[in-house]
């Protein structure tokens, strides 16, 4: 019960820490998610507001250079009695033209065009205006004074009684453009322009809107949550004025009904108008909430399956760790040849494969020891250089798994080393070759003095076997220099249809001293034999001699 306790809580503190880090990024990832699409909403609307402005200032331009327009100049001076037909006609003509942009575009309510001599209302597109004086009026005071379009906010319209905007620009004579004839002025129609146009919610949710302020950060345009908002609401909410003092950015605050909203806010330098775009924080964070709930039934769940795997695990456990038991007593008496059977991917199958390991490393150590005292053993008992050539030869065909092998060994001229002794090669495969070649496999050895392994056998190599089923071309070859004063004296050359593992592999590197020096003393032994025998010869010659020359001594005397 205590294992399955602690199993229980080892697995759970990691998937409690995972079921936190994952709330806390997607709480995160949510939150900038909506940051970055309330603000993109924001700049969006602010766009779609610069483009509506920019269309408004725009078709004043086009209706204020009309020709019919401009050629109203000489007209609008006279009195209605004065007027002759041609007169009359061009006014018509004008009064047509506006009434097209009226009837074109929703966002017009009327366009009319103040006299800049009399200040009256000359042509309009409700003919009850016309006569009316506008001379005090900003948007006419304002136009003929800077000579450019000019906006006058939204204000509160005595005559509609609703909110109201204008655009004016002043009319130049048609053939003298520094003079200022008139001034068309446009009424704004909000409700079926700029209003719909904040109406528009896509991507704001249940509870998002837009908000624009006046330099008094006052509202001007209708709310979705207050009624009769526009000129009547002044805004407090930190966005609104941060907005109207020409601000950007974006804040979680409290808004005008008290709620917490996260609102992105900038400024409008054309209008002077604060532009906010909100969205109430619960709506925001609500899926995040249900995530909390989810997230909290998947840990439930989770814990219940740690426990039935941990109770699953607590009693599984112990036979690997028996049978890991069992296999270190075993190899402890020395066999080498036992290992462990846990598999898998847990602590336990990690121990035994780690055993496995370890043994078979022992395993290799061994075979490379034993390997090396046989080929160390076979060198002492040598006899001659052909029985040295020939043991040693054989000894490391069957340490390494060899298939086939030669030994070379340098002539008495030492130009050519010639086979001693070769096993599994083909009849004309061990060769002489020269000392000076530094080709193939045996001259890489004989310019290096190391023992090279050479993989990737063309299939034209000398190297071949000979089978029941044909000739083998091999899979791996090794040459063996041996060495005496520095000098290549023998080569070794073994291969086999595998490759030699990491245990061959060294038995040959560590062997390669042992065989120079067993080498060094099998030629010594050569030589002083081949000495004594010479000497040997010489005393019987030397007898032969003394004894001839004994006999004639003795002829001499009987003479």
């Amino acid at each position: 019960m205590r294992q399955t306790f602690w199993f229980l809580t080892v697995a759970m503190i990691p998937l409690i820490f995972v079921v936190a880090t994952l709330y806390y990024q997607r709480s995160a990832s949510i939150r900038d998610i909506e940051f970055e699409k309330l603000q993109t909403i924001r700049d969006l609307k602010v766009r779609e507001l610069n483009s509506w402005l920019d269309e408004r200032v725009g078709d004043l331009g086009v209706v204020s250079g009309d020709h019919e327009i401009r050629a109203m100049a000489d007209i609008t001076p006279k009195k209605l009695t004065e007027r002759t037909s041609e007169d009359k006609e061009t006014v018509r003509i004008a009064r047509g033209l506006l009434r097209r942009y009226v009837d074109k575009y929703n966002a017009y309510r009327e366009l009319f065009i103040v006299g800049a001599a009399s200040g009256k209302v000359e042509v309009s597109t409700s003919p009850a205006s016309e006569g009316i004086d506008k001379s005090k009026d900003p948007y006419f005071t304002e136009a003929m004074r800077t000579r450019e379009v000019w906006i006058k906010d939204i204000y509160y319209s005595k005559t509609d009684g609703k909110p109201g905007m204008t655009f004016s620009v002043p009319i130049h004579r048609l053939n003298d453009a520094d003079e200022i004839v008139g001034v068309l002025v446009a009424r704004i129609d909000l409700d079926r322009s700029l209003y719909a146009l904040l109406r528009e919610f896509t991507g704001f949710g249940r509870t998002g809107e837009t908000l624009i302020v006046n330099r008094d950060v006052v509202a001007v345009n209708n709310l979705r949550w207050r009624e009769n908002a526009p000129l009547a609401l002044k805004i407090a909410a930190e966005p609104a004025v941060k907005a109207a003092a020409g601000d950007t950015g974006i804040i979680e605050t409290l808004d005008y009904r008290d709620e917490m909203v996260l609102a992105a806010y900038t400024h409008i330098p054309r209008t002077g108008w604060g532009f906010v775009a909100k969205r109430d924080l619960a709506e925001i964070y609500a899926p995040i909430q249900a995530m909390v709930w989810d997230m909290a039934i998947i840990l439930a769940i989770s814990a219940l399956a740690v426990f039935g795997v941990a109770m699953l695990l607590s009693r599984a456990i112990s036979q690997p760790i028996l049978d890991i038991s069992t296999t270190v007593q075993r190899v402890a008496g020395g066999d080498m040849e036992a290992r462990c059977s846990a598999t898998g991917s847990d602590e336990i199958a990690v121990l035994g494969a780690s055993f496995n390991e370890m043994a078979d490393s022992l395993a290799s150590q061994r075979a490379v020891l034993q390997g090396g005292a046989e080929i160390a053993e076979t060198m002492a008992i040598a006899g001659d250089i052909e029985a040295f050539a020939s043991g040693l030869l054989m000894k490391l065909l069957d340490v390494t798994d060899s298939q086939l092998g030669a030994f070379y060994l340098r002539n008495q001229d030492g130009g050519l080393f010639e086979p001693v002794k070769s096993v599994g090669l083909a009849v004309d495969a061990a060769l002489v070759f020269g000392a000076d070649e530094h080709e193939g496999e045996l001259g890489r050895a004989l310019a290096s003095k190391r023992t090279t392994f050479i993989r990737d056998i063309p299939k034209n190599t000398a190297f071949t076997f000979k089978t029941t089923a044909g000739t083998a071309t091999p899979a791996e070859i090794v040459t063996i220099p041996l060495v005496v004063k520095d000098k290549v004296i023998a080569v070794i050359s073994l291969a086999t249809l595998r490759t030699y593992s990491s245990s061959h592999r060294t038995i040959l590197i560590q062997a390669q001293i042992g065989m120079n020096t067993a080498l060094a003393n099998a030629l010594s032994g050569a030589r002083t034999a081949r000495l004594a025998e010479e000497l040997h010869a010489g005393n019987e010659e030397l007898a032969s001699l003394n004894e001839e020359l004994q006999n004639r001594t003795e002829e001499l005397e009987h003479q």
